[in-house]
């Protein structure tokens, strides 16, 4: 009962010193891309950091604030970034953790082939080592784990189309072991259903449009990526 209230209770302001007040049940949706300060006094503690508030949507947007905190909340995350497209959210992901010349990426024979393919096609091209591991030979694993200079561990638990599942605990030990980070696409699963970041892993990647969205009906700008 906890999880559904907190999924739709999570991150809603219900008018409670918003930037926009408002007593509507479901969060509004702020379509605005510029945002203003009743004062000089306030965009001046906005930029010190000292009030919260909105500037300009790249940066950040009311409605999508409501979103990435329930998501947080669902999670037991740290932080969420909501993204424009399920891609958007991997790609970002590896780039901004492996760096190039010098990463080195494992990932699993069986996860989601647009993510296969970038890592294998693009990630390879940027001077950034590529393994490929089956999806639950740890043997393997802690082999090319034992070089020492893996960077990131990526895969989809379950696996997108099989449903196959990875021990996160196990694979998140090994990992953590050598210094590695571990990345997991939990799409398939939902928050209902999983919860990686509780169980060791570090960064949880969802598509917004699956069954997080409970319907299939949610538009593509809201897809995710997480971070405890």
């Amino acid at each position: 009962m906890l999880l559904f209230q907190m999924a739709v209770h999570a991150g809603e302001k219900m008018g409670k010193n918003g930037l926009k007040d408002t007593d509507s049940i479901a969060t509004p949706i702020v379509s605005g891309t510029t945002h203003w300060s009743k004062s000089s006094g306030d965009l001046i503690a906005f930029k010190e950091g000292r009030r919260h508030s909105f500037e300009y949507g790249r940066y950040g947007n009311p409605t999508m604030k409501v979103l990435e905190d329930k998501i947080s909340a669902l999670e037991r995350a740290e932080s969420t970034l909501v993204t424009s497209s399920g891609m958007n959210a991997i790609v970002a992901t590896l780039l901004a953790l492996v760096p190039p010349g010098a990463g080195h990426v494992v990932t699993t024979t069986e996860c989601y082939s647009e993510a296969r393919a970038f890592i294998r096609d693009k990630l390879s091209k940027m001077g950034i080592k590529v393994t490929f591991v089956e999806l639950n030979d740890m043997e393997t694993l802690k082999a090319v784990l034992d070089q020492g200079d893996v960077t990131l561990f990526y895969t989809d638990c379950p696996t997108n189309p099989h449903l196959k599942c990875i021990d996160i605990k196990l694979v998140a030990e090994l990992c953590h072991r050598k210094g590695a980070l571990v990345c997991i696409d939990s799409t398939l699963a939902s928050t209902i259903n999983q919860k990686p970041l509780t169980i060791g892993a570090d960064i949880v990647v969802h598509s917004a449009t699956k069954y997080i969205a409970g319907h299939h009906d949610v538009s593509s700008y809201t897809r995710s990526h997480v971070f405890s």
